[in-house]
């Protein structure tokens, strides 16, 4: 037992600094599995952006649409 805390030890001292430990990263992780992800009201693909209701495509397609800049 003391051979493996001492290599825990051994493991932090020795970690980069923006590596997270091991109870962090499952705060991390199990934080994200309950958080709901909202879906494009269009195409329901996952939405990667905080507080909109349309993915990127899709906005550019409505922005092209209604008279915007085509690439």
């Amino acid at each position: 037992m003391e051979h493996q805390q001492a290599e825990n030890d051994h493991q932090e001292g020795s970690r980069p600094d923006d590596e997270l430990l091991e109870v962090e990263l499952e705060e991390v992780v199990g934080g994200l599995a309950t958080v709901s992800i909202p879906r494009c009201k269009l195409c329901y693909v996952r939405i990667a952006v905080y507080d909109m209701t349309v993915c990127a495509v899709c906005f550019r397609k409505a922005q092209v649409s209604h008279g915007g800049e085509e690439d």
